[in-house]
């Protein structure tokens, strides 16, 4: 069996089943192999160049419509909110439209220079737009509805922390009474070392009884 990937020569129609189910098989494999994904908890968030090949295939193209600087820079804010609409570039229709912002004020962006936040707030809206029109074709390819800049936040966030099981309790326990036993038994040694240190100390007495 062959393991190339053959792409449809004038791309998938979104009206036809059949064809989107053969995408879905493409997609699972491209994007998995060009590492257009990144895994979170163990679950798999395709990045926007991965909506934007499968939106490509079915002949959908993202067009920024707009873009709105909401900055406040009197206050150091750099905040834009992005409007993309897809488009089938075969007919002109518009298929769907996403609105997404980004701002400085986000934990993982507050080192952000203020064109990166306008970047990102487009970025943001091309995959939300994806999501709402094709998320259930990426889920049907085996990867999350939710494009992965959308978990920015998730992913830079701090591991969830592992509680400890009742068995590694017991071993705690166990441990810090073993050491309080031998803390006491080196106390007693001690003492018992000292007494007898003072004892040999002592002169003995050679005087013969009457």
């Amino acid at each position: 069996m062959s393991n190339q990937i053959s792409l449809a020569s004038d791309g998938y129609d979104i009206a036809r089943p059949a064809e989107v189910l053969a995408l879905a098989n493409v997609l699972s494999r491209i994007i998995k192999e060009k590492k257009l994904y990144t895994s979170i908890r163990g679950k798999a968030y395709v990045n926007v160049e991965g909506w934007q090949f499968a939106g490509g295939q079915l002949g959908i193209i993202p067009i920024i419509d707009e873009v709105v600087d909401l900055s406040q820079r009197d206050k150091g804010v750099f905040k834009y909110q992005a409007t993309v609409s897809l488009v089938n570039f075969k007919n002109q229709q518009t298929m769907g439209r996403g609105i997404a912002l980004c701002s400085n004020e986000e934990k993982m962006k507050r080192s952000f220079d203020e064109y990166a936040v306008c970047s990102m707030a487009q970025t943001r809206a091309v995959g939300k737009a994806y999501r709402l029109l094709i998320g259930w074709l990426m889920k049907s390819a085996g990867y999350e509805a939710t494009p992965l800049e959308e978990m920015e936040g998730v992913i830079n966030s701090s591991e969830p922390k592992v509680t400890k099981s009742n068995k590694e309790y017991a071993r705690e326990f166990a441990v810090k009474e073993a050491n309080k036993v031998f803390d006491k038994d080196i106390s007693q040694q001690m003492t018992n070392d000292a007494h007898d240190d003072f004892m040999a100390s002592q002169p003995v007495s050679t005087q013969k009884p009457f």
